[in-house]
């Protein structure tokens, strides 16, 4: 399911609209559909891109043990398919609605979703009018070392695992999607 595109998907069917293209980070993700497409479809994206990871998640805590390994298999594969985006020319986007679902799916065992949520809003207040790139890499940084001391003193050993495993895949997709936009950038100020 992480590998369905819907911010991708979505506006090129019902919009007639390449997200990727139209957008500068060429990221497949809710915030470009907004973006592009309006509140309308966003936010069908959004709840889409939230669902791939709550509806696996929070099934599997039906059948699952949460300190088995094979959970955190099933916590971090939505946002790892998600990143790869492999049903999208291997074209995924940055995670953020995945992993919040992702943590929202376990809601009902740790509220370590709300971690992530006070996070982003501290960076996003803190580095207002600079790079969504650096607001997001400090707060899946501050967030993997925040939710792993948090979930390994309660013994979900796990969880924090798989918190610090989506973070670091959030962070890479953020780290080399902002590397892409300063080297097109560059490329066009070579070619000037």
């Amino acid at each position: 399911m992480g590998s369905i595109m819907f911010s991708s998907l979505l506006p090129k069917v019902f919009a007639n609209k390449n997200i990727c293209e139209d957008s500068l980070d060429k990221n497949p993700g809710a915030f470009n559909v907004f973006k592009n497409c309006g509140v309308k479809m966003g936010m069908i994206c959004l709840v889409l891109d939230m669902l791939k990871g709550i509806i696996p998640v929070y099934i599997s805590t039906r059948f699952l043990d949460y300190n088995n390994l094979w959970f955190l298999l099933v916590l971090i594969s939505p946002v790892l398919g998600h990143a790869i985006g492999m049903f999208n020319d291997f074209k995924g986007g940055k995670c953020i609605s995945t992993s919040f679902g992702v943590l929202l799916g376990i809601f009902h065992i740790t509220p370590i979703v709300l971690v992530l949520a006070f996070t982003y809003i501290f960076f996003v207040i803190l580095f207002m009018g600079k790079s969504n790139y650096k607001k997001s890499i400090w707060t899946y940084t501050f967030f993997a070392i925040i939710s792993s001391l948090i979930l390994f003193y309660n013994n979900l050993n796990v969880i924090a695992l798989a918190c610090i495993d989506i973070a670091i895949i959030a962070i890479y997709k953020h780290y080399y999607a902002q590397s892409h936009i300063i080297a097109d950038k560059e490329m066009v100020n070579d070619a000037r």
